[in-house]
């Protein structure tokens, strides 16, 4: 197993990025902000050739999940996590703009809610 820790958005937030000698790979807890660091993980993610097969989520704090909107255009997964934490992404761009930060994406629905117990495969 491999591991590669992103640190992305004013908040620095830890994105880690897990795969194995398939090549497939999971993400957990993009929080890509700027276009910059979104080429920056794509980059990564093209140059060595990973299949990103699930996006997961700790939890839904804005930190954790600026990049969702990213994933779900680029590679077409939503967030897997917890649907108690769904309130949090629901108006995002108030919650940050507290910390003067402007965010104006649309975080997509949960593409899976998980539960204790729920095996990624």
């Amino acid at each position: 197993m491999e591991l590669k820790i992103f640190v992305f958005n004013p908040i620095e937030v830890n994105s880690y990025l897990l795969w194995d000698e398939t090549g497939e790979a999971v993400l957990i807890d993009c929080g890509c902000f700027s276009a910059n660091e979104e080429e920056t993980l794509k980059r990564f993610i093209a140059d060595n050739k990973l299949q990103l097969k699930h996006y997961l989520n700790t939890h839904l704090h804005f930190d954790h999940i600026f990049g969702s909107p990213f994933i779900y255009s680029e590679y077409g997964l939503g967030a897997e996590a917890s649907d108690g934490d769904w309130h949090w992404a629901g108006n995002i761009a108030e919650r940050v703009a507290r910390f003067g930060i402007r965010y104006d994406k649309k975080i997509p629905q949960l593409q899976r809610v998980l539960h204790n117990g729920d095996e990624i495969v």
